[in-house]
């Protein structure tokens, strides 16, 4: 039917325009949270765009349902303000029978929805893990930004340069600061500036150095007068890398296969909030027909607002579901599918009310 065949075009456009536009926005907030994160040290430089990155694909979760959800009802509202569905239901075209190119669209957006929910944000937290427990174990170099004093996780110093190359191998103007410690009694610490500084690794043992040229080490006890100064042309640091520590991926990162058979559990939660997610966007399906209803002497953002508080309602509802599924305290037929499963009888009651030309809520007359 070229009706169907138009809603479900015009509605897969909207909607693919709106999930680029609402990634563009989530990439946007990640890379300045991120980039927050680097300029503190917490974070390398190296790893900003793959951090932002992977953390949109977990977003696809929620970005794609609500782009759905938006398009279908912007479509429609748009056919309401312009009377097609008016010439459509004189045609003998209602309401309900639009459900059939609207589910077939989100059975699109489901197989997608189930393909990020169980095998990519999984490998997305995985990989997000691993980049995390790296720069856990990175050495200070990695972290140093030019004019800005940067403690290292290890060892006690703390570096400042006023210059670095592209390649983070050549520095200029170099300062290092190494922490107090007691030598016979006497606390004693030590001040390096040099005019030049080049990381390097030891052919022989992999370690990471940094060779420090032209400079001057200050050593001796803090406020004391008696400090041993000495002039070099080439002094070596040796950078000590974070003890590993071999911690198991976050559950939301376990492969879906190794979820299976779980049967109670953390991990069986896991599972089901997984399935759960993508499920959503069939009841959202419906909930936007409803909602979609306008007309041209009503503003155009009033049942956009009604939409986007019932989809935040139902994504929260469903977040503490698992939530309370994940503690033990409530089954998932309760937690998870009886949040569908009322969302979807009472999307079901709106839509035969509105397929029926009644209002979706009866307010009883004085």
């Amino acid at each position: 039917m070229i009706t169907n065949r138009a809603l479900f075009r015009e509605s897969a456009q909207t909607s693919l325009a709106i999930i680029a536009v609402l990634t563009v926005l989530m990439l946007f907030f990640g890379l300045t949270q991120t980039l927050g994160l680097a300029a503190t040290g917490k974070r390398a430089a190296q790893t900003v765009f793959q951090l932002v990155g992977l953390e949109t694909i977990r977003a696809l979760d929620t970005l794609a349902p609500l782009a759905f959800f938006l398009g279908i009802l912007l479509t429609v509202s748009r056919w309401y303000r312009d009377s097609e569905i008016a010439v459509l239901s004189a045609c003998g075209i209602s309401l309900v029978q639009l459900l059939r190119p609207v589910v077939l669209l989100a059975t699109c957006f489901v197989v997608l929805g189930a393909l990020n929910s169980l095998y990519l944000s999984p490998l997305a937290v995985r990989h997000m893990d691993a980049i995390k427990q790296q720069a856990r174990q990175r050495v200070t170099v990695d972290t140093i930004e030019p004019g800005i004093f940067r403690g290292s996780k290890t060892g006690g110093r703390v570096f400042y340069v006023e210059g670095i190359d592209a390649q983070r191998v050549t520095f200029k103007g170099v300062f290092v600061s190494s922490p107090v410690t007691v030598q016979d009694g006497i606390p004693k610490a030590g001040v390096v500036v040099a005019a030049t500084g080049r990381h390097i690794a030891d052919e022989k043992t992999g370690e990471n150095l940094i060779v420090l040229e032209n400079g001057t080490s200050y050593e001796g006890a803090p406020g004391e007068a008696d400090y041993r100064i000495i002039t070099f042309e080439k002094y070596t640091l040796r950078l000590e890398p974070q003890e590993a520590v071999d911690a198991p991926p976050p559950i939301e990162g376990i492969p879906t296969s190794d979820l299976l058979g779980t049967g109670k559990g953390p991990h069986n939660a896991e599972l089901q909030w997984r399935v759960a997610r993508p499920a959503a966007i069939f009841v959202l399906a419906v909930f936007a027909l409803v909602l979609a209803h306008t007309d041209t002497r009503k503003g155009r953002s009033g049942n956009v607002l009604v939409a986007v508080l019932v989809f935040f309602i139902y994504a929260n509802l469903l977040g503490v579901g698992a939530g309370l599924l994940k503690r033990g305290e409530l089954p998932a037929v309760v937690s998870l599918w009886g949040v569908h499963a009322g969302f979807a009888l009472l999307a079901a009651y709106l839509l035969m009310r509105r397929n029926q030309n009644r209002p979706i809520f009866a307010i009883p007359r004085p």
